[in-house]
C-alpha cells in the first residue's frame, strides 16, 4: 500500500531447488489506485489540472511557464464545471463594479488602471499556454465622444492603445454595433461615439488573447456632467482549456 514504490516492477524468489519438498507459488494483483490526493501539483493552468485529475471548482496555485522558471507561481480560481471537457481560469480585479468616468474634457483625460490579483506579465503568461482567453466591457453613455472619435480608448497588458471595443474584431476602430451596422445612426462605429442626449450602451466581449488582459481604461469628454456623463464595467479575465501549439518558454 506504499504509493512510493508502487508499482511492483518485479519479484525474485530462491530456495527452491529440491522439488517437490521445496515449492512455492507467486500471485501479483493489478494496480489499484483510489481517491484524490490532499498534495495539489503546481501546473500551468485550471485545464492541466483538471486533465491530471482535479474536479473541484476552488482556488488553486498555477505556475504557466512552470515551477523554477520565469514568472513566479500565483493563485486563481478554477472554474471546473462549466465546461464539459476542460476547466476555465478565472482572475478577478478591482474595476468589476459599475464605476463612473470623474468629470473630464480632453481625450483619455480619464483613466483607471486595473489592478489584478496577479501580475500582468504573470497573466499574459496564462494567455499563452491557453486555448482562448476572453474579458467582457461594457460602457454605459451620454453625449460623449468615443473611440470612432478617438476621444476612448483601452491598453493592452503591455501599454498599447487599442481603439476598439468588445465583440469586434481586434484593430478594427468598431464596437460591436459597428459590426453589424446597427448602431444608434448610419456612419456611427459605436453607439457611445452618437454624443446626444439619449443613454446608450457599448458593450462585448474583448478575445485576443495576445493582448488580454486590459492594463486600464481611458475616457473623456464627460466635463458637463449631468448631461455628459459615462459609467464603465469591466470583467474578469477568463482563459479557458490549453494551447497545444506553444508554450510561454518559447516565446
Amino acid at each position: 500500500m506504499d504509493k512510493t514504490v508502487l508499482p511492483v516492477q518485479e519479484v525474485r524468489f530462491g530456495d527452491t531447488r529440491d522439488l517437490p519438498i521445496e515449492m512455492a507459488f507467486h500471485r501479483i494483483g493489478q494496480l489499484r489506485c483510489s481517491g484524490q490526493s490532499s498534495i495539489v501539483p503546481v501546473l500551468e493552468s485550471c485545464a492541466a489540472l483538471k486533465e491530471a485529475g482535479f474536479q473541484e471548482s476552488r482556488y488553486y496555485v498555477i505556475d504557466p511557464d512552470g515551477v523554477g522558471a520565469g514568472v513566479q507561481q500565483f493563485e486563481v480560481f478554477c472554474d471546473m464545471t462549466s465546461h464539459p471537457s476542460t476547466a476555465i481560469t478565472v482572475v478577478g480585479h478591482d474595476s468589476e463594479k459599475r464605476i463612473r468616468v470623474a468629470p473630464c474634457e480632453r481625450p483619455g483625460c480619464y483613466s483607471r488602471k486595473i489592478k489584478y490579483d496577479a501580475e500582468l506579465i504573470q497573466l499574459n503568461a496564462l494567455a499563452h499556454v491557453s486555448e482562448s482567453c476572453e474579458q467582457y466591457v461594457k460602457l454605459d453613455c451620454r453625449h460623449i465622444r468615443f473611440i470612432q472619435a478617438g476621444w476612448g480608448w483601452w491598453t493592452s497588458w503591455d501599454g498599447r492603445k487599442m481603439f476598439y471595443w468588445g465583440g469586434a474584431t481586434s484593430n478594427s476602430g468598431h464596437c460591436a454595433c459597428g459590426m453589424t451596422d446597427s448602431c444608434s445612426a448610419p456612419g456611427i462605429l459605436c453607439n457611445c461615439d452618437s454624443n446626444d442626449h439619449i443613454w446608450r450602451t457599448d458593450e462585448g466581449i474583448l478575445r485576443d488573447k495576445l493582448s488580454l488582459p486590459i492594463q486600464a481604461v481611458y475616457f473623456g469628454d464627460t466635463k458637463d456632467a449631468p448631461l455628459e456623463m459615462a459609467f464603465h464595467t469591466i470583467g474578469k479575465l477568463m482563459c479557458k482549456g490549453k494551447d497545444g501549439t506553444q508554450n510561454y518558454q518559447s516565446l
